[in-house]
């Protein structure tokens, strides 16, 4: 495989990646969502050492607060590509339709 060239290499992966469920990458969307907002709430309550007189472009989390809405932003543009390739339409793991049709593939 490393003596593919690169077009070769990325047809291969772009084949895995179409490989993962889409229900998957809607749970890692949901994950990511989860932990940006967590890291947004924590930057916002944040102190903010009003009293010290800070410049108020170095307080204290405005850096997490950025990389926790970069998180959200890039959380939801996940689950939107998920949900477009079906993810709500798949059935899940643990209902009867998807055992009875993948019992053939154990």
């Amino acid at each position: 495989m490393d003596n593919l060239p690169l077009s070769e290499k990325n047809q291969e992966t772009s084949a895995e990646e179409s490989q993962r469920p889409p229900r998957a990458d809607l749970r890692d969307a949901i994950g990511w969502i989860a932990l940006g907002l967590a890291v947004l709430v924590g930057s916002i309550t944040m102190d903010r050492l009003e009293h010290q007189n800070i410049n108020p472009y170095t307080v204290p989390g405005l850096l997490p607060g950025l990389l926790g809405i970069a998180m959200v932003i890039l959380g939801s543009v996940l689950g939107v590509r998920s949900w477009r390739r079906g993810a709500a339409m798949q059935p899940s793991p643990r209902s009867p339709a998807w055992t009875a049709n993948n019992a053939s593939a154990w």
